[in-house]
């Protein structure tokens, strides 16, 4: 059975993600990519990334087409032994998922646009050496009404 355009999407930002290290002008490099939330403490590769579904809204759009609103939250995990570099540590993570994410918000053509809601500002948890921070992105994909694995043009 083929992928939904959401299944596609989320592949797509699972393979960006993973493409942030040095040799691709980042300061971190990302070694793991998680679809199922992974505590910090279960985590053995780091930079890691959570990346959780929080579902979709749908909106008609036309007559044969629905507009959808993924959101996605984003669990930056780091790993910093040096306390008073933690927060500068993930902080710089953090600044690598969200300069990948303006490189290509419609993860090559199957969205509309992606948007940061929230981007980590400061820590969501220090438990050194584990850092957690958090970012929350919306992405507007377009797809048939009658068939979810065929994207609209609209």
């Amino acid at each position: 059975m083929p992928a939904t355009i959401k299944e596609t999407i989320l592949s797509a930002v699972e393979t960006a993600f993973l493409e942030i290290t040095p040799a691709n002008g980042y300061e971190r490099t990302v070694r793991r990519v998680h679809r199922v939330g992974t505590a910090a403490t279960e985590t053995l590769e780091f930079d890691a990334i959570n990346l959780i579904d929080r579902g979709d809204a749908t909106r008609r759009k036309l007559v044969r087409a629905n507009e959808q609103l993924l959101t996605i939250e984003l669990e930056c995990l780091t790993k910093e032994y040096v306390e008073a570099q933690a927060v500068q540590t993930v902080l710089r993570l953090v600044a690598d998922v969200m300069k990948r994410m303006e490189q290509d918000g419609t993860w090559g053509d199957l969205a509309v646009r992606t948007t940061i809601i929230q981007g980590g500002s400061s820590p969501f948890e220090v438990a050194a050496p584990t850092i957690v921070n958090r970012v929350t992105l919306q992405i507007l994909y377009r797809i048939e009404r009658a068939n979810p694995n065929i994207q609209a043009m609209i």
